[in-house]
């Protein structure tokens, strides 16, 4: 269970158990991710009661009212003034065709030319405002009765702010979440509001998180702003945008996707649906100005009521994950762009989402960085959270009521039939009729990390923690030697190493830092090339980049000692290890069995050992490229420069992609079907199947859309990431089978050196 709901934990389980014997319930492979997940009792048990609403100015009722009021009257006199100056421009029109007769002049052309232009307009307004609203999107709604765990978290939320309960709770594929008025009636009362939300924050963010989340959206519903018309502001703003065509779901080109060719009706009122769109947008940033001072201070509020429901400590990292999630709305937007016409599209867009934002989290913080240090006014306004009222919620130091630590799809019950229902949806509306789904959600594993990584320690004395691959020695040519001598070399080179452990530490984590430090030199000079800096600046990071490569080989040499210790070590302990009956009981495997397994292990390790330098290739590319693909992503920064260097870098990743799947088309999987936790004849069928798989089918089979890789950069750069991530998963799983192979050694032989010593 969660770890913050520990108290309900039989209730909890009884549940679980409970769902997955539903009739009709199916529980794949692919459901145990979520197999656990938040009781109605744990929500409850997951706030502090001793919370009191915040009462916080929204700052001077007059203006709120007031900016409601001409949010309503400039698009009302907008309207009016277009359809007014179209009358009395026909009229004009009229009036000299009947004074001139049948005589043709340049005045009656213009007066033409006019009705035309104004008819036109009036034209493509209506057939925007009829389309937009016949194609308006159709959320997935959740009924209470088939979740009530996340209607109980919204409802118990909207009590403590004093707020109105949600009427529906509805779900998209987009990133975000809205409070938004039912309708006209509920609009002008003010009660009863839909709340919107995006899977990919389910997806995410944590549960505290998306409390934080929803009690922001809050601010704008507490009794004060439904007073003074506040929902009736935002709803008005959404629509404009929305009508301007910059509104949430106006990412990919509908007509692109389909394939539908433009109809001549709709060739020739293009321009005026333009003329249209940057009207409704004018419009938008006018109000936008006026109502700036009303909307920046309810903002403000709904910071403090974040930090109220989810603490303030929580309030930074939640929007560097919204934004991450934004940015990777976009790139998951532009590849199912470009390889829609494959009709091979993933059953869950928004873990898609966030498997892109996970990718450029890392690269994704100092561009985040500058843009909440960027100045907000009234002409540059933005959404964006700026570094003001971050500090402004951290000084508040409230502790938070929520403490509900677990992943917010935990809230949702049976999500992945949901998330193939979202997903469906949102590719229908963006034109993709009858899409070919495969299965790409990944499979969370519940080992218990922090345990194997202590008994990794213990074994590699710090080697593990530089993420290099360390070799092994061949054990057969230990075999030939005395057990006498193996086990003396095997305990002197063990003290060798326990003995330098903190040396050995220290070289392990500056080789470390010092490759995130020139791979972070690679990327800023790629963009600075990009940008057209010029050549001393380049010149400048080369050499800062060629500098840190040598002095971190210098370090490499100092760490080359301690692991050809431990490589010697590996070799003699795993010759024991083949030798004693003892160990191998205790490993439950035979003599065949832990053969050939030492050989797998020996040839995989040496394998990616020889290839340790293109994988660190494969990583620095693919860190450039995520870095272009955030700048790219931007709507003011894209260039030719950074799309041309996108391609470059492209081509190189799958240069590395294809060499190191050469590799890996060699090499047999060491691991497959080998667990000491089984017994040997539970596990024989397994060995002999799992000895015909190599590393390369089961790369295949963890990153499933490996073969897009060629299809755009984002695909590609998704891909390359995942590979990355799959072999440093790869190299700390052969390190903690080698781990439990010296530690079953060990026990064994100290046990019987014990035995010796005490009758004497």
């Amino acid at each position: 269970m969660l770890p913050d709901a520990s108290n309900n934990l039989t209730a909890t389980m009884q549940w679980n158990s409970a769902a997955r014997k539903m009739p009709g319930a199916q529980v794949s492979g692919r459901d145990r991710i979520l197999s656990e997940g938040y009781s109605q009792d744990d929500i409850k048990n997951g706030f502090r009661v001793d919370v009191v609403s915040p009462k916080v100015a929204l700052g001077d009722r007059l203006k709120m009212a007031c900016a409601a009021l001409f949010s309503i009257v400039i698009p009302l006199g907008f309207i009016c003034a277009l359809f007014a100056t179209t009358a009395y421009w026909l009229g004009l029109t009229w009036q000299t065709f009947s004074a001139r007769g049948e005589s043709f002049t340049l005045t009656m052309g213009v007066y033409l030319a006019g009705d035309v232009f104004l008819l036109g307009f009036i034209f493509a307004l209506i057939r925007r405002l009829v389309l937009i609203r016949r194609g308006a999107k159709n959320y997935y709604e959740l009924a209470p009765e088939a979740q009530p765990e996340l209607h109980a978290f919204i409802n118990y939320i909207a009590d403590l702010l004093q707020g109105p309960k949600p009427q529906s709770v509805k779900l998209d594929a987009e990133v975000g979440l809205v409070l938004r008025p039912a309708g006209l009636r509920e609009a002008l009362s003010g009660v009863g509001p839909e709340v919107v939300i995006g899977l990919p924050l389910l997806y995410g963010l944590s549960a505290r998180q998306l409390a934080g989340v929803i009690a922001h959206a809050y601010a704008g519903y507490t009794l004060e702003a439904r007073l003074h018309g506040y929902p009736i502001l935002c709803a008005i703003d959404r629509w404009l945008l929305t009508q301007s065509g910059q509104g949430r779901s106006n990412v990919l080109g509908r007509d692109d996707i389909t394939g539908k060719r433009k109809t001549c009706i709709g060739q020739l009122i293009l321009p005026f649906d333009v003329l249209v769109q940057g009207s409704f947008y004018l419009v938008y940033r006018f109000i936008s100005a006026l109502t700036f001072d009303v909307s920046r201070k309810v903002d403000m509020a709904g910071d403090l009521f974040s930090a109220r429901i989810a603490g303030s400590t929580e309030f930074r990292s939640t929007q560097f994950r919204l934004r991450s999630l934004h940015y990777g709305q976009m790139n998951a937007n532009q590849e199912l762009f470009n390889s829609w016409r494959s009709k091979k599209l993933p059953d869950n867009f928004s873990a898609l989402v966030v498997d892109h934002a996970d990718t450029l989290q890392l690269t994704l913080r100092p561009r985040l960085i500058q843009e909440m240090e960027e100045l907000v006014t009234p002409l540059t306004r933005s959404r964006i959270v700026d570094l003001g009222r971050i500090v402004n919620v951290e000084h508040s130091q409230e502790e938070g009521a929520c403490f509900l630590l677990g992943a917010a799809i935990s809230l949702l019950r049976d999500p992945a039939k949901v998330s193939k229902m979202v997903t469906v949806g949102h590719y229908r509306y963006v034109g993709i009729r009858h899409p070919d789904l495969y299965s790409s959600q990944k499979i969370q594993s519940t080992q218990k990390a922090e345990r194997e990584k202590a008994k990794r320690h213990d074994v590699f004395c710090g080697l593990e923690r530089s993420s290099r691959i360390i070799r092994l020695e061949d054990f057969e040519n230990y075999r030939v030697l005395p057990m006498e001598a193996r086990l003396q070399d095997y305990c002197l080179l063990s003290d060798d190493l326990r003995k330098q452990g903190a040396q050995i530490g220290h070289l392990a984590d500056t080789v470390r830092e010092y490759e995130f430090r020139k791979n972070l030199l690679h990327t800023r000079k790629v963009m600075e090339e990009c940008k057209g800096a010029g050549q001393q600046v380049s010149k400048e990071l080369e050499v800062q980049w060629l500098t840190s490569i040598k002095e971190q080989s210098e370090f490499k040499s100092r760490l080359v000692p301690a692991e050809s210790l431990f490589s010697r070590k590996a070799g003699i302990g795993l010759s024991l290890a083949l030798d004693s009956p003892e160990v191998q009981e205790q490993l439950q495997m035979t003599y065949q069995e832990i053969h050939s397994h030492f050989l797998h292990l020996f040839d995989a390790l040496n394998f990616l050992h020889r290839s340790y330098e293109s994988i660190q290739r494969l990583r620095s590319y693919t860190q450039v490229l995520g870095q272009l693909l955030v700048e790219s992503g931007s709507e003011f920064r894209c260039s030719l420069q950074i799309t041309e260097m996108s391609n470059r870098y492209q081509k190189y990743l799958l240069i590395e992609l294809d060499s190191l799947m050469r590799v890996l088309c060699g090499l047999t999987y060491p691991l497959g079907g080998i667990d000491f936790s089984t017994s040997a004849s539970a596990r024989g069928g397994r060995v002999k199947e799992a000895g015909l798989l190599t590393v390369s089918d089961v790369v295949c089979m963890e990153i499933a859309d490996i073969d897009s890789a060629s299809t755009c950069p984002e695909a590609c750069h998704r891909v390359a990431n995942a590979l990355c991530q799959y072999l440093d998963g790869f190299n700390e799983q052969l390190q903690q089978r080698i781990s439990r192979i010296l530690n079953a050694t060990e026990h064994h032989y100290l046990k019987e050196s014990e035995e010796e010593v005490e009758p004497r």
